[in-house]
């Protein structure tokens, strides 16, 4: 056993440096040069190794052979009783057995930060309250955008296409029965969208076409941990003012129905508070496809 402070040879034993299967390397002073150096002892159960052995004597050969500025001297010998005397390793030996260390507490690192985040996912969706389903009475709101397509404008006039969007937002209320049935009635505004739908006589023709209304829906919900997949069919009461200008003259109608709507959309939980963003359709009078697109908030009471 070689202990710190020990002396061998012209070598007095500093610290230890590395330890691995074959034996241990230990930092050193040559006494007679005056410097430090790397001794390398082999393990008493490599001594009478003959692989082992040959290993030692081409390691200490290397060494010695190096013409690297940075390499120690080397000087290796191994008595006929197999005691491994002081060995001058070389810095490639040294950086060799410290990298083996340097490599096994990288990987007990990243194993600890693979358990560290695993233990904070599991916290987190322990604690947070997001997990548990509020139900009853909510209101909400949403915002988002439009998109309004009547493909044959006007008979009349030929091939008119109007097709367009606006900003829009919509106002609701709500009730959740059950984890997955709710109601939710409220006010939709898809905004003033306008749109240039042909030419008359070579004088272009601008349209307005600004839509209202109330709906109703029966959602159906499938909760998956904080998330809540949702579907929803209902029917929208709607009113639609047009606004038509042709050179200099402006004209105006409006309309009005009870049409059907749907909607498909996503939510998160947040305890009373929920983030959602949905697509809705609505089927109203003569217009091709009516849709909105919107992200909003729900508080639950």
């Amino acid at each position: 056993m070689v202990d710190s402070g020990q002396s061998l040879s012209h070598y007095t034993i500093l610290r230890p440096l590395g330890k691995g299967g074959m034996g241990e390397v230990f930092l050193a002073e040559d006494t007679i040069l005056g410097r430090k150096v790397a001794l390398k002892f082999l393990a008493k159960a490599a001594i009478h190794h003959p692989v082992s052995r040959s290993r030692f004597l081409r390691e200490a050969k290397s060494a010695a052979s190096s013409s690297d500025p940075g390499h120690f001297s080397s000087r290796s010998q191994v008595d006929t009783l197999g005691q491994a005397l002081p060995l001058g390793a070389t810095s490639h030996l040294l950086k060799r057995n410290t990298s083996k260390a340097h490599s096994g507490l990288k990987g007990e690192i990243q194993t600890m930060r693979k358990m560290a985040l695993s233990l904070m996912v599991i916290l987190v969706a322990a604690a947070v309250p997001a997990s548990a389903i509020e139900n009853g009475f909510y209101i909400g709101g949403s915002i988002g955008g439009s998109s309004l397509e009547v493909r044959d404008f006007d008979d009349e006039l030929g091939d008119l296409r109007f097709s367009n969007g606006d900003t829009a937002y919509k106002l609701f209320a709500g009730f959740r029965f059950l984890n997955f049935l709710a109601v939710e009635a409220g006010y939709v505004d898809l905004g003033d969208p306008t749109d240039i739908v042909g030419d008359v006589e070579g004088d272009p023709l601008r349209v307005q076409i600004g839509v209202k209304g109330w709906d109703a829906f029966a959602i159906g919900l499938l909760p998956i941990g904080p998330v809540d997949l949702f579907a929803k069919v209902g029917v929208v009461s709607w009113d639609a003012d047009i606004i038509a200008a042709l050179d200099n003259v402006i004209d105006s109608d409006s309309d009005s129905g009870t049409d059907a709507a749907y909607g498909i959309g996503v939510a998160l939980r947040l305890g009373k508070v929920a983030l959602r963003a949905e697509g809705e359709q609505f089927d109203i009078g003569d217009a091709d496809d009516v849709y909105m697109f919107s992200v909003g908030a729900t508080f639950t009471f």
